[in-house]
């Protein structure tokens, strides 16, 4: 090998000594761009650290006894709205049981009533106090258009002329039911006839084997009555 000319050797500077883990912090061992971030400094910790400790938050807010004050009369005020809505909502139920009550009430006299009515054209039958109050409510178990009647016959949602033919349809009903008595035949003249028929059936029938004679007690001359009058001959 031969050395190079002295005006080459000029120009080439000599090359830094290569020592172990030398390589410069923003270069990585393989010769690329280093990406690790580099460390906080202490001062930069402690910095953030003061910082954190100094915002505030819920438990740290400042001690305002006016705050806390209207905080506990709004929970205050709350449960005393949800206390007054149970009461007012209990009240509210009480008053409809009781309007029901009433209701009810008035519907059963009504519908007394206007039984009676009716069952008073039947007094010469004799027959049960509560028998058009029976066939009335057989009726409407029958037919649910006369129980739609009788539930609508006040309905201030109705007119005046719907309101009378109903009542009208309720009242031919009735009289219906009353016309059917009628023709049922009347229960005590019933029993009478029934019991005349037994005395007469009683006078009227057959006589019965004689009871049997004691013939320890009779004399000679009544024993051969009887034996001439069931034998034909006289036992003595």
């Amino acid at each position: 090998m031969t050395d190079a000319p002295d005006d080459q050797r000029e120009d080439i500077e000599p090359a830094e000594p290569v020592t172990e883990n030398t390589a410069p912090a923003d270069v990585a061992p393989d010769g690329g761009r280093s990406t690790a971030p580099a460390e906080p400094d202490l001062e930069e910790l402690l910095a953030e650290y003061d910082a954190a400790r100094s915002q505030p938050t819920e438990q740290q807010q400042p001690f305002d006894v006016d705050a806390l004050m209207e905080r506990d009369n709004a929970a205050a005020r709350t449960e005393q709205m949800t206390g007054l809505e149970q009461r007012e909502a209990a009240i509210e139920r009480a008053l409809l049981q009781q309007q029901e009550a009433e209701r009810v009430k008035f519907e059963t006299e009504s519908f007394i009533k206007f039984a009676a009515e009716g069952q008073a054209e039947l007094a010469d039958k004799h027959l049960p106090p509560n028998y058009l109050e029976n066939y009335l409510l057989a009726a409407a178990a029958k037919d649910s258009r006369v129980l739609w009647l009788w539930n609508h016959r006040n309905n201030p949602q109705l007119s005046p002329q719907t309101r009378a033919q109903i009542a009208g349809q309720l009242r031919a009903v009735r009289d219906r039911g009353v016309a059917e008595a009628r023709h049922l035949p009347d229960p005590i003249a019933t029993a009478d006839r029934d019991a005349v028929v037994a005395a007469m059936r009683g006078a009227s029938g057959p006589v019965g084997p004689e009871p049997a004679p004691a013939f320890g007690h009779m004399t000679d001359k009544e024993l051969n009555a009887y034996s001439r009058r069931q034998f034909g001959f006289e036992a003595i």
